[in-house]
């Protein structure tokens, strides 16, 4: 999914999408030459119960 996407599903902001993914935290893939997807199930995997 797009970080746009990724962003709406956790309920954040793109900014911290991509904070997340600098700091290695949510792997990110490179699709075409400027655009960045994650996976549902690291998005998932991201996510930690309180």
């Amino acid at each position: 999914m797009t970080l746009q996407e990724a962003a709406v599903y956790i309920a954040t902001s793109v900014k911290t999408v991509r904070r997340r993914i600098a700091s290695g935290e949510l792997p990110a893939y490179a699709c075409g030459k400027r655009g960045l997807r994650v996976l549902r199930e690291d998005l998932d995997n991201l996510m930690r119960p309180v």
